[in-house]
């Protein structure tokens, strides 16, 4: 273990402590959470180094094996399998940090699609606290045995598709403010001509431009530096704000940023630019937090949703009871997590599914998808 690895495990470590005496529960799910940003020269250490600190049954049904036969992934599969026998009546949080849309290690091959990639550091999180999409539907997982470990069954529902992808909104580092501020414009003008051509409920522009930026931000406003960072919900007027900046203000930054390194602003107009730029300082935060690394799209029937970067055309978006965002799922065929189809099967009770991630879906997040007919996924 190199010395810098050693500095931030190390940071991470005292995080622990001041949780510790606070009281928190040392669970596995909640130190496997917490242990997100820890490095490891065996992977299989991002979870038997965590059993020594936990209060619940996980350090006896997970036995530390070194040998060569234990590989990486069966640790991690036994792992998420151990949470997911703890989770009634609430599903397990490592759930929502899983799915093949991430970008992964590739230091754990062969990892199920549901179980997450603990040995990927830097990988990005959809922060999922405040929603509801499927809360109020009990949680149940099924085939926890050992005849298929690689495989769960959850319950939920389909209820729309991916249709138009947008690119990857990706911050380049090193830029100039003026640089990320165009970069910016350039990442919002385009999903905002996506959703412009694509998305439903366009009568009401309005309406229509809320929605948008609450899409965009995930429906999360900025708490200020002294408060919690985010606060839930976006409101009306806040929506329109940050639009009516983006959509007349960036012009004019550009203008005054080339005025202010010639030193010839006004009082006013100096004013303006800080007030502006504190706002859009606010909104990038927001912004980056919401979809950096991350793709706007817009479904088959027409909503506006934020999904991860390795998401494709023709995902299945899908409530699964017990969990407070929706999930995207795509079907599978055949041995590889990598070789995939969508045929008729495709809603049958034998259908095989990956999955992708979580996202976050207009219309979607606050229970309004009543299930029709609940089905069974099945997930490989």
């Amino acid at each position: 273990m190199n010395w810098r690895m050693g500095l931030r495990n190390a940071d991470t470590m005292m995080a622990f402590r001041g949780d510790f005496n606070y009281g928190k529960p040392s669970t596995l799910s909640w130190l496997l959470d917490e242990a997100l940003g820890f490095e490891s020269t065996d992977p299989r250490d991002m979870v038997y180094a965590l059993l020594g600190l936990t209060v619940d049954d996980s350090s006896t049904a997970i036995i530390p094996t070194y040998d060569g036969t234990n590989s990486p992934a069966p640790v991690y599969t036994q792992a998420m399998r151990f949470l997911f026998s703890q989770a009634t009546p609430k599903p397990p949080t490592a759930l929502y940090r899983a799915g093949i849309g991430f970008s992964r290690s590739g230091k754990v091959p062969g990892l199920p699609s549901w179980v997450p990639d603990w040995s990927y550091s830097t990988q990005i999180r959809f922060l999922h606290d405040n929603y509801a999409a499927a809360t109020s539907y009990s949680f149940s997982v099924e085939d926890l045995d050992d005849h298929e470990p690689s495989i769960i069954r959850l319950h939920g529902e389909i209820f729309d598709q991916v249709k138009h992808l947008g690119h990857i909104f990706s911050a380049k580092d090193g830029n100039t403010r003026l640089d990320e501020a165009i970069q910016l414009q350039q990442s919002y003008d385009e999903a905002y001509d996506l959703a412009s051509t694509h998305a439903f409920n366009k009568s009401d522009e309005s309406s229509f431009n809320e929605t948008f930026i609450r899409t965009l931000l995930g429906n999360k406003r900025y708490g200020g530096p002294d408060s919690k960072a985010f606060s839930h919900a976006l409101s009306a007027s806040q929506c329109q704000g940050y639009f009516t900046d983006m959509k007349q203000g960036y012009e004019k930054y550009r203008k005054m940023a080339a005025t202010l390194e010639e030193e010839t602003g006004t009082e006013t107009e100096l004013q303006w630019f800080y007030e502006f730029h504190t706002r859009m300082e606010e909104f990038g935060f927001l912004l980056g937090s919401s979809i950096g690394e991350r793709r706007f799209f817009v479904t088959k029937k027409g909503r506006m949703a934020v999904v991860p970067p390795l998401c494709e055309k023709d995902d299945l978006v899908v409530i699964l009871a017990g969990m407070t965002m929706p999930f995207l799922v795509r079907e599978h065929h055949g041995q590889s997590p990598t070789q995939t189809s969508r045929t008729s099967t495709q809603g049958s009770d034998n259908a095989r599914y990956e999955l992708v991630g979580c996202c976050y879906v207009d219309s979607a997040m606050e229970g309004e998808i009543q299930p029709g007919k609940e089905r069974m996924f099945t997930l490989v």
